[in-house]
């Protein structure tokens, strides 16, 4: 045990999600590097917030126009590993880790052999729950609700 895990996200205007997602992603890693991509809202002032209060969190914020997802995750993910982590773990701003437990964590890590850089695939994505709708012929896309026509 004693792997470092950090993890890796790319927001923008996530105001409405980015505290409850670095509070909880920061129970199972060591440390997160949130990389800012021009936010119009307040979502740099509360990850600053975040920091000022202790959290380990690394602010960067990338200024380019063009979004260069795949460029800029590269280049934090090498910075973070050759900082010393051994694992980095890029997340969604709206993807919460779902682990049992800090060493259930790093034993999985461990046994799947990822032991530099992972997908968020132990992570969920904060989604309204939908009942599927049931389409009852043609028409019933068509339909509003109470069975008149739109």
């Amino acid at each position: 045990m004693g792997l470092r895990i950090c993890g890796l996200t790319i927001v923008r205007d996530e105001e409405d999600i980015v505290e409850a997602s670095i509070r909880h992603n920061l129970g199972a890693l060591d440390a997160l590097t949130v990389v800012d991509h021009g936010s119009d809202d307040g979502t740099s002032a509360i990850v600053e917030a975040l920091r000022a209060e202790g959290l380990p969190i690394d602010l960067v914020h990338e200024e380019a126009i063009e979004y260069r997802q795949s460029d800029i995750m590269t280049a934090h993910a090498r910075r973070i590993l050759a900082g010393g982590a051994d694992l980095c773990c890029p997340l969604d701003a709206d993807e919460f880790l779902r682990v049992p437990s800090r060493a259930d964590f790093e034993r999985a890590a461990e046994r799947a052999g990822a032991t530099r850089c992972a997908p968020g695939r132990a992570a969920a994505h904060l989604l309204p729950r939908v009942r599927p709708r049931r389409h009852r012929g043609p028409l019933a896309s068509r339909t509003a609700p109470g069975g008149r026509a739109p």
